[in-house]
């Protein structure tokens, strides 16, 4: 998995786009194994940081391959009025990715043909372990050629309690864009939803919009 992840990731673009024809990457330093889950809400971790490699990490320049992964898996689609709801009224499609342990959300929102933004929302998840799943993921993909940058680590206020939203930016030396990696959790039972995980192309704080090639909008917590 850490291998797949370096290889993805260094798909970043020079020039507007990223580029899908980078060299494969050697495997990240290996870090201590995690402990097994000890409750229901760090299982629930472990899934979200898992669907959000396999759907979103793993087709991240190919949403093609996405789509069929998806269809593969026969994931529904969820109402209308909740997936207008999880998008603001944007565009995009929402899938249902629940299952014994818990209620999980794949959200993809088309920019162009070669690029989406991707996300995977937990309902309920263990927030110090999603985080800690998503720094180690990230903090390991650094390499000669690839710069990998803390953008912002802060507190924010969401539905049902506060939040930690954790940035990070991954770009090839001399790209204009990269790749935007965005966590927010929660640890409050009370937090509509306690983690979500999303990727896009962009920079800094923002991704490129819907429909554009070049168009940056700020990163939006989802």
């Amino acid at each position: 998995m850490r291998r797949a992840f370096a290889t993805a990731l260094l798909l970043c673009a020079c020039a507007s786009t990223p580029d899908a024809s980078s060299p494969e990457a050697s495997p990240p330093d290996a870090a201590p194994p995690l402990t097994p889950p000890a409750s229901q809400r760090e299982e629930q971790a472990d899934y979200a940081t898992s669907l959000f490699m396999d759907a979103c990490v793993g087709h991240i320049a190919k949403p093609g391959d996405l789509a069929r992964w998806i269809e593969e898996r026969r994931l529904p689609t969820v109402e209308p009025d909740l997936a207008a709801k999880i998008l603001t009224g944007g565009p995009g499609q929402v899938w249902s990715a629940a299952g014994p342990i818990g209620q999980f959300f794949l959200i993809v929102v088309p920019i162009n043909p070669s690029l989406n933004q991707c996300s995977v929302w937990a309902h309920r998840a263990d927030a110090e372990r999603l985080t800690g799943h998503f720094e180690r993921l990230l903090q390991g993909t650094a390499r000669p050629g690839l710069s990998v940058t803390t953008v912002a680590d802060e507190p924010i206020e969401g539905p049902g309690g506060a939040y930690r939203q954790l940035i990070y930016n991954l770009v090839r030396d001399g790209a204009e864009l990269g790749w935007v990696f965005v966590a927010v959790t929660s640890a409050s039972e009370e937090a509509e939803i306690q983690g979500r995980l999303m990727v896009a192309p962009g920079k800094g704080r923002q991704v490129l919009a819907p429909g554009s090639t070049g168009t940056l909008r700020p990163t939006e917590p989802q």
